[in-house]
């Protein structure tokens, strides 16, 4: 299985919104984790094509349960796609995180 951790961007309607994403690769089968809007969620129903991803999951925010429908792809580290969701289509993007950015990562988890 193959690990990689983003620190992602959400570019929502109420401005920019930072998140983490991580994604476990097993052949076609994906499976991770997502932080962003104050909340986490698991999903272990995606699939993993080359460089292309796609997920569904569910966060649970103060403005009530959003529905996220991930469609990305990675070129030279970084993510590109969109994310579909109950509230709208908002555009993602991603900066894979490698050891100069782990502290980072740590910051952004700490926050939570």
């Amino acid at each position: 299985m193959l690990v990689d951790d983003y620190m992602v961007q959400l570019y929502s309607p109420l401005g920019v919104k930072k998140g983490f994403l991580e994604l476990n690769k097993n052949g076609f089968d994906l499976s991770g984790r997502l932080d962003i809007l104050n909340s986490s969620c698991r999903f272990d129903n995606g699939v993993s094509d080359n460089s292309r991803y796609e997920f569904n999951c569910t966060l649970n925010t103060i403005i009530g349960d959003i529905n996220f429908s991930v469609h990305v792809y990675e070129k030279n580290g970084r993510l590109y796609g969109m994310v579909d969701t109950n509230k709208g289509c908002m555009a993602v993007t991603g900066k894979k995180v490698d050891d100069t950015t782990k502290s980072e990562v740590e910051v952004f988890d700490e926050q939570k």
